[in-house]
């Protein structure tokens, strides 16, 4: 794996990530006009914690790829 294929998919991670956050505001915003306000914190929650796993998951992703190829280079 090149360099330019490791920095791309570190880029396309951080794409990833960073349209799942803009998800993540959407539906935060959906909570708070369909909610109650006793309910919104519950809403909030459940929400980030969803998108939470999704991108913890592309950056560990990304993460091992990168690893994988740093080991590759140096054998």
């Amino acid at each position: 794996m090149s360099l330019d294929s490791i920095v791309l998919d570190l880029a396309s991670a951080y794409d990833k990530a960073a349209n799942l956050n803009a998800e993540l505001d959407k539906e935060i915003q959906t909570n708070h006009k369909t909610y109650t306000t006793e309910y919104v914190q519950a809403a909030d929650t459940a929400t980030t914690d969803k998108f939470k796993q999704q991108i913890t998951s592309i950056y560990d992703d990304a993460a091992a790829s990168f690893d994988a190829a740093i080991k590759a280079e140096k054998q």
